[in-house]
């Protein structure tokens, strides 16, 4: 199988199941919203920005779906080998290691991840019902 196919199906895999551990929280509806407007934040800001903006989420009231996307997205790239993490890596860790990344190897992050997010983005809409105030 061509390796381009083989990342696809890795990707989508895992994004199916990280979207299945966010649709069985409290919190699915905020995480289904946050994973949908990821990708725009992230094109429009940047990589380190964004997950510093998740990072500073993470303790408010909706801060449980927030910290929830920083870990999947740390762990996916921890996997990749583009970051760099302990075993219990912690969005904090995640954000100290983005920072002290050349430029090229944050491109690297920043477009493997976009890649992730559209398959997480397209299954969140699929799996997760819409909330009526959301």
């Amino acid at each position: 199988m061509p390796v381009r196919l083989d990342s696809e199906r890795n990707r989508a895999e895992t994004a199916f199941n990280d979207v299945k551990e966010g649709s069985g929280q409290d919190f699915s509806a905020e995480y289904k919203s946050i994973v949908v407007k990821f990708p725009a934040l992230l094109k429009t800001n940047g990589l380190v920005s964004t997950i510093a903006f998740l990072f500073s989420k993470q303790h408010c009231s909706s801060g449980a779906a927030h910290k929830l996307l920083c870990n999947q997205i740390a762990r996916w790239l921890s996997n990749k080998g583009i970051v760099i993490l302990g075993t219990g890596s912690t969005c904090e860790e995640f954000v100290n290691s983005l920072v002290k990344m050349a430029c090229v190897e944050v491109r690297r992050a920043t477009n493997e991840t976009i890649a992730y997010l559209n398959w997480l983005k397209r299954f969140a809409e699929g799996m997760i019902e819409k909330d009526d105030d959301a």
